[in-house]
């Protein structure tokens, strides 16, 4: 049975949403394996999982029709493999198979390819809240970034 719009949408926001925690899960697993670093790691972890819970808050606009996607500039196989290669740096990590700049490098460019891909811009949001939230999750990212760009060149300096 072929799936409506309203379930293909419904998948895009679950899949980010699924995206946004299992970085928040890398996260976390580098604030337990990096304790000099805690509050950098878990700053970004707390983030992540409120991104999730705002991502969520867009089933509603979906199922009551305020907003429209445009899912052919939503590749939903690249996005399932991106949530698998971040599990899979997770699942390294735990193995304490990664260091501290390899976090930095990974995490760099998990939030640079948000950026990149554009995760937060395939919607038309037809609200202003709606616009809000996807700004806000595209600003993070970029702040993000930023954040773990000056993290990586601060312990190169050192």
């Amino acid at each position: 049975m072929a799936e409506n719009t309203s379930e293909r949408q419904l998948n895009i926001i679950n899949k980010l949403a699924e995206l946004e925690k299992s970085i928040g899960r890398l996260y976390d697993v580098y604030t337990s394996l990096f304790p000099g670093h805690q509050h950098f790691w878990s700053s970004l972890a707390r983030e992540e999982e409120i991104h999730a819970r705002i991502i969520g808050e867009l089933y509603l606009p979906v199922i009551r029709n305020e907003t429209r996607f445009d899912e052919r500039s939503f590749n939903l196989p690249i996005l399932e493999r991106f949530i698998s290669y971040i599990e899979e740096e997770a699942g390294k990590a735990l193995r304490q198979e990664r260091t501290f700049i390899n976090a930095l490098s990974i995490s760099l460019y998990i939030e640079e390819s948000l950026i990149e891909q554009k995760y937060f811009s395939f919607v038309e949001a037809s609200t202003n809240q709606i616009k809000q939230v996807l700004d806000r999750l595209a600003a993070d990212s970029r702040r993000h970034a930023w954040k773990v760009r000056e993290e990586f060149n601060e312990h190169k300096k050192s």
